[in-house]
Parts: structure tokens; C-alpha cells; sequence
């Protein structure tokens, strides 16, 4: 998943691109040759997918989402977001954030959405954007 915002100079605006690649219809010879993990659509159901059909359904998912987000902000997404994360509190983790690698203590995903670190001077840290490794 990729995302950027862009601020404008018009007040309280900005662009927000977002970007997922989904592996639709690669066979396993194709992603055995990337020379890390990888599967797709295809290897999970053995089913072949039409693209458009995915895009179309992925962005009237999303656009529901996005409405309720706007409605009820990140709230309502997370206790589903919180059974789905990989780490839990306690879990020591590494964080790539604005060029430096923190590490620290994973505590929760708060309501605002950030994540909350217990780094190793003691502080305890919110980061909105970042990546987890």
C-alpha cells in the first residue's frame, strides 16, 4: 500500500494518493522468479479474475469506507483494524520514520489511528506515518 498527501495552498485541503498492488493472475512460476515470498489471487482460489471486475468492487468498497470514515472517522474501523494487526503489546518492533529507524515497544494502535511506541529513554511516542519492518 502506498499512500502520499500533498498539501495545498488552499486552506484545510489536501491530495491524498493512495496505491495497493494485488497480484491478480500470476501463475507461480511467474512469482517464484521475484526470489521472496509472493501469491496471488489465482494461487490462494485457483480461479482466474477479471481485473476490472477486482478494480470495480475494490473501489466501491473503498468508497463506502471512505464515507463512513467521514461520518465517524477512524473509530469505526478499529477493532477490526486491532484484530487484524500482526503485532501485539509487548512486541518489540523496528520503525522507519522522516529517514531514521526508531526502535521501540509496540503498546496499541490508539483511536486517532497512530501507533503508540514505548521507545528505549522511556518516552512514549504517537506516530501517524511511518513503516513497520
Amino acid at each position: 500500500i502506498l499512500t502520499e498527501a500533498k498539501h495545498t495552498d488552499l486552506p484545510d485541503c489536501i491530495y491524498l494518493i493512495l496505491g495497493i498492488g494485488i497480484n491478480t493472475n500470476m501463475s507461480e512460476d511467474i512469482l517464484s522468479a521475484l526470489g521472496r515470498p509472493a501469491t496471488s489471487l489465482r494461487i490462494e482460489t485457483k480461479k482466474l479474475f477479471e481485473i476490472e471486475l477486482i478494480r470495480e468492487i475494490l473501489l466501491q468498497i473503498f468508497l463506502e469506507d471512505l464515507n463512513l470514515f467521514f461520518m465517524q472517522g477512524f473509530t469505526s474501523f478499529l477493532d477490526q483494524y486491532k484484530e487484524k494487526i500482526c503485532h501485539e503489546p509487548g512486541d518489540l518492533i523496528r520503525f522507519h520514520v522522516h529517514g531514521k529507524i526508531l526502535e521501540g515497544v509496540f503498546s496499541e494502535i490508539n483511536s486517532a489511528g497512530s501507533l503508540v511506541l514505548s521507545l528505549p529513554d522511556g518516552t512514549i511516542s504517537e506516530f501517524t506515518s511511518g513503516e513497520i519492518f
